[in-house]
């Protein structure tokens, strides 16, 4: 089974997409500067034979939603992650994260 873990902050997404059986990393990556100039997505990739590759974007990033599509593309690339119930538990998650941290500012 493959787990995306994602973690996001108000200008951030940071995510690890876990392959439970072997308990291998998959791919790691972060997306930053989300609505602020200078947007950049970095995502490491662990190959057969434990290699590694970087896959770089250096763009404007609007939103969060444009965020988890990037990453979600990054992960396409792979052939790794294809499916739509996955694209809405994420958006769901970052949904709920953002209404968490948005509750505590108000408190």
């Amino acid at each position: 089974m493959k787990i995306l873990i994602v973690n996001a902050g108000s200008s951030s997404l940071k995510f690890q997409l876990i392959d439970m059986d072997g308990e291998i990393v998959l791919a790691k990556g972060l997306v930053e500067r989300i609505g602020i100039e200078g947007g950049h997505l970095k995502q490491t990739v662990t190959l057969p034979r434990s290699e590694k590759m970087v896959y770089e974007v250096f763009k404007p990033i609007a939103d969060h939603v444009e965020a988890t599509q990037m990453m979600l593309a990054a992960c396409r690339i792979l052939r790794r992650v294809r499916s739509r119930a996955l694209l809405k538990s994420v958006l769901w998650a970052i949904v709920s994260s953002m209404a968490v941290q948005s509750s505590l500012l108000l408190l």
